[in-house]
């Protein structure tokens, strides 16, 4: 592991540990405070000082369990259990106050339950996209190798296991391409300690001559993502490569929302431990601006806070369409059903307790954002190419221009469109036609920067917004693209073609609207068009900058 790498998990854990340390060193003053309120409330019965020894329970109820004080926290949230609601209390029911906070002394003294974090692997960064192939057939991995280099990745064969085994030791790869057929006549055992010795961090791939049940299973035994019958449709694959790697180097974005600052930092600490982004704030009032500027994949919620609760300020946060379906889970020692019950109906995800360990934590949070983002995709993304579609690409073009304005950085565009697509589909039908979408949609994605934003904008039209780019700088970008894409060989019915695309570009500055520029474009498409396809123009306009007035 890198030195820098340990470096940082070493500070994570001392923060981790300090803050327990803290919590125990802090917990008498905390005892002390509450002691002291009932002995003031015994002597003067007064509404203000019972209002804060309520709250002085909550938070002790809440936070003991969180840092392994699950006994304090239990006999905490019993006593709160009993003074819910309540305004005065019968002398029985001060001396049984008495008692429970004789026991809740107690539970003070005992050691803290031990908390351990899932210990972070750290991985080398790759330099390139590299995939190891174990298959012997070199017309196959020729075609192969020379399809996939185009989309950004770079293969490197092996006829035999020991070759690849050897080279293993020697250089990771990004994925992992085995035939199975290969390797069919090995045991179950044999194939466990090859994933468990060689496999176990690396993305694996799996192509095979058939789908047969023997051969599939050995395929699970190897510890494999996913499973190709050959010949293998490269599109296919490739959306399968970039699943992976995406999974493998996606960011969690976490909000906790908690009036107890001690409570929040712990949750905050242990979360970035685990390598989840997140963020803290400790009054309902600021939910709104933090949601808009950190935009959250999921948000962490407590339930008891003063002057806006966890149910008044999740349904709050439903009201925005924007957040309609965010993930919201609720941290909370809250055990009334009837209270979870009215709590869920305003969209709640799930209630989790306060004592919860942090790597389930994690696999919560990671589990239910996956999803969000999986269903929040359904309703932004194109189902044949998985490019943003038409909708959300115009919107975003708008905050793209707006943002890129404020801090006076310019955007460009670009309209990609594949010159004479109806008489591929006439010729070819529709089915290739589909195929020449999505490849030419993988081509754009793999070899355009992350911070570019693709969206199928028509049949087979296709816009880029290039955020902090030049029109100079995109109209290089693209004609580069141009000339790859070109090259490209696409095979049916044993006959083999190429395609090619046009495309116009506009900018902002001088545009300051999605309209505008998306007009400006495609005039520049048109003339791509016109002057014989397969070429790249920029838009006519050279209207001095406006600065954006909000």
């Amino acid at each position: 592991m890198p030195d820098n790498f340990e470096s940082f998990k070493k500070n994570q854990e001392d923060a981790f540990n300090q803050l327990i340390a803290d919590y125990s060193k802090n917990l008498p003053t905390k005892i002390n405070e509450l002691i002291a309120l009932w002995k003031n409330l015994k002597e003067t019965w007064r509404a203000s000082i019972f209002t804060r020894f309520k709250f002085k329970l909550h938070h002790l109820s809440g936070s003991a369990g969180t840092f392994g004080y699950d006994d304090l926290g239990n006999q905490a949230s019993a006593l709160e259990q009993l003074l819910h609601k309540k305004d005065q209390l019968s002398s029985e029911e001060k001396q049984f106050v008495d008692r429970l906070l004789e026991i809740l002394i107690q539970y003070s003294l005992q050691l803290p339950r031990k908390i351990c974090l899932p210990v972070v692997h750290s991985q080398e960064p790759l330099i390139q996209k590299l995939i190891f192939v174990l298959d012997n057939d070199q017309e196959w991995v020729n075609h192969f190798s020379e399809k996939i280099m185009i989309f950004g990745y770079v293969t490197r064969q092996f006829d035999h296991l020991s070759d690849l085994i050897k080279a293993l030791s020697i250089e990771t790869p990004t994925v992992l391409l085995i035939n199975i057929n290969l390797i069919e006549n090995k045991s179950e055992k044999e194939l466990d300690e090859l994933k468990t010795n060689y496999f176990e961090n690396i993305p694996l791939l799996i192509s095979a001559s058939n789908g047969e049940f023997q051969l599939r299973l050995k395929a699970v035994w190897l510890g494999a993502s996913a499973y190709f019958i050959k010949p293998i449709l490269i599109d296919e694959l490739i959306i399968e490569l970039d699943h992976l790697l995406a999974l493998d180097k996606a960011v969690y974005r976490v909000l906790i929302i908690d009036d107890d600052t001690e409570v929040a930092d712990y949750y905050l600490t242990v979360l970035s431990k685990l390598g989840i982004s997140a963020t803290v704030i400790n009054k309902a009032s600021h939910t709104d601006y933090v949601l808009h500027e950190f935009s959250p994949d999921l948000i962490l919620l407590d339930l008891h806070m003063p002057n806006c609760n966890g149910y008044q300020l999740a349904a709050i946060i439903r009201q925005q369409k924007c957040y309609e379906y965010i993930p919201i889970l609720f941290l909370s020692v809250e055990k009334n059903k009837i209270i979870q019950q009215r709590v869920m109906s305003v969209g709640v995800d799930d209630f989790i307790p306060k004592s919860i360990e942090p790597a389930l934590l994690a696999s919560i949070i990671k589990n239910k954002i996956s999803r969000y983002k999986s269903l929040r995709t359904l309703t932004i993304k194109d189902n044949l190419t998985g490019a943003f579609n038409h909708t959300f690409i115009f919107q975003q073009l708008q905050l793209e221009i707006d943002a890129a304005m404020k801090i006076h950085i310019p955007l460009s565009i670009a309209i990609l469109d594949l010159d004479l697509f109806t008489d591929i589909n006439h010729t070819y039908h529709h089915t290739t036609g589909d195929y020449i979408l999505r490849s030419f949609y993988l081509m754009l994605e793999n070899r355009l920067h992350t911070s570019c934003i693709i969206g199928r904008y028509g049949n087979d039209q296709f816009v880029v917004i290039l955020p902090d780019a030049d029109i100079e700088r995109t109209t290089s970008l693209i004609d580069m693209l141009r000339e790859e894409f070109v090259k490209i060989p696409f095979y049916t019915n044993n006959r083999t073609f190429h395609v090619s695309f046009s495309a116009g570009v506009a900018s902002s500055p001088p545009h300051q609207t999605n309209v505008a520029i998306i007009k400006s474009a495609n005039e520049a498409l048109i003339r791509a068009k016109k002057a014989g396809r397969n070429r790249v123009e920029v838009m006519l306009e050279k209207a001095p900058f406006v600065s954006h007035i909000s």
